[in-house]
C-alpha cells in the first residue's frame, strides 16, 4: 500500500493511471487530504463513498480548487436482491452467517436481516 507514502506520485496498473493515495478509506481521505491531492493537479476523480469526508480535501485555505461531485446510484431493490445473493455464497467473509445459504429471497425481505434504507442514512449523514 501506499498508506505511508510521503509525497504523491502517479502510479500506472494495467494501463491506468493512479495517485498513491487511497480515498475509499477515511484514514486515506486524511492522508490525501495532508499531501494537497486536490490542489496537486494529479486527480481528476476521486472515488469515495465518504462524502463527507472527502469534502473536507477541498477545504484548505491555500486550496483554490473547486471539488464537484457526481454520484452512481443502484437501484436500490437490485441493491438489496444482489446484497442478499452475495451473502448466500460469501463464506469467505469473517462476517458470513450460513442463515442465507437456505433463505428464500422473501424470507430475507421479510428478516431482521435486510437493510433498512441504508442509503438514505448515509447520504444524510445520520447513520443512527
Amino acid at each position: 500500500g501506499h498508506k505511508n507514502d510521503e509525497t504523491l506520485t502517479v502510479v500506472t496498473h494495467d494501463g491506468s493511471q493512479y495517485v498513491n493515495v487511497d480515498t475509499t478509506t477515511q484514514n486515506g481521505i486524511k492522508h490525501a487530504k495532508e499531501l494537497h491531492l486536490a490542489s496537486s493537479g494529479l486527480a481528476d476523480v476521486a472515488m469515495t463513498s465518504y462524502l463527507y469526508d472527502a469534502a473536507t480535501l477541498f477545504t484548505n485555505n491555500d486550496n483554490t480548487v473547486h471539488g464537484k461531485c457526481f454520484t452512481l446510484l443502484r437501484h436500490p431493490i437490485k441493491r438489496a436482491v444482489s446484497l442478499f445473493y452475495y451473502l448466500k455464497v460469501s463464506t469467505w467473509e469473517m462476517d458470513y452467517n450460513s442463515i442465507f445459504k437456505d433463505m428464500s429471497l422473501e424470507e430475507y425481505a421479510r428478516s431482521k436481516w435486510c437493510e433498512e434504507n441504508w442509503m438514505v442514512r448515509f447520504l444524510t449523514n445520520e447513520m443512527k
